[in-house]
């Protein structure tokens, strides 16, 4: 009998610590998360992963990010969407492109989301780039609507 209480224990204290590695892993991901956006200068109301990819050697990934606002804001740092910006978003929508590949509605809806911010009067982008990542956000105030794309290699 005391060997059948000592089993359920085991198996329960088992779970247990299975369910805090779980929250404690879910808790890493969204400080995560917050700190991959953390350049913007306003406080976040809502985000969440578009899409993640798979880590590669070393910590080599890219990632998307959409967010909002509280209150919709000119963020510091950030210009009108210019030249520049096509320059720089060229080598992010390739990169959407062959995430995509075998679901050509979803690539062209995202594309398509990413060019209502781009042509919106009040679209504004930010290029970071430092040590092997780049980082590009767009945001419009108006739609209170941003992304976030993050390259590291």
């Amino acid at each position: 009998m005391i060997e059948k209480s000592t089993n359920k224990s085991i198996v329960l204290g088992t779970v247990i610590v299975l369910i805090i590695a779980f929250m404690a892993l879910s808790a890493c991901n969204a400080f995560s998360a917050l700190i991959d956006i953390s350049d913007i200068s306003s406080s976040i109301s809502e985000y969440y992963v578009v899409y993640k990819s798979e880590r590669g050697f070393g910590n080599d990934r890219f990632d998307i990010y959409s967010f909002s606002l509280e209150q919709p804001d000119d963020l510091d740092g950030f210009i009108e969407i210019d030249r520049e910006f096509d320059k720089y978003s060229r080598n992010f929508i390739t990169m959407i492109e062959s995430i995509f590949a075998d679901d050509h509605t979803e690539s062209e809806a995202f594309k398509m989301e990413i060019k209502r911010i781009a042509e919106a009067k009040d679209g504004r982008y930010m290029h970071l780039s430092s040590n092997g990542s780049e980082k590009l956000y767009m945001y419009s105030p108006k739609l209170n609507q941003g992304y976030c794309f993050i390259l590291v290699i």
